[in-house]
């Protein structure tokens, strides 16, 4: 069992990814936005962050420079609805691990197990 911190503002998209995930057997925690996955992130160690780029409050942007600032090293994806390269790139640029778009089919699930393998190796 993996654990996982779901950042999402769109309350559906969460529940989804958190049925996904428990279904796979693995513990799932969710913050609204950025500021409230920085409090968690400061008290939990997660083995994958699947963050929304696009937030009220703190967005994923802001929220990875400011993990990355800290020298908090996890795995961060981020996850959005629509990539652009340059969106991609940006993300990149700023710490993000990868990029996914939340299309949440079996592709999803299979790079969310190549992203878990990736964070945590062997």
């Amino acid at each position: 069992m993996k654990k996982i911190l779901v950042v999402e503002d769109e309350s559906v998209i969460r529940m989804v990814l958190k049925i996904l995930l428990k279904e796979k057997g693995h513990m799932v925690h969710e913050a609204s936005n950025g500021e409230i996955a920085l409090s968690l992130v400061e008290k939990n160690q997660f083995d994958l962050i699947l963050m929304d780029l696009h937030m009220p409050v703190m967005s994923g942007y802001k929220t990875i420079k400011t993990l990355r600032e800290k020298k908090m090293d996890m795995f961060v994806v981020a996850i959005t609805a629509s990539m652009t390269e340059e969106d991609k790139n940006e993300a990149l640029e700023l710490g993000f691990d990868d990029c996914i778009l939340k299309n949440f089919d079996d592709n999803f699930n299979n790079q969310i197990d190549q992203f878990l393998g990736r964070a945590l190796p062997g």
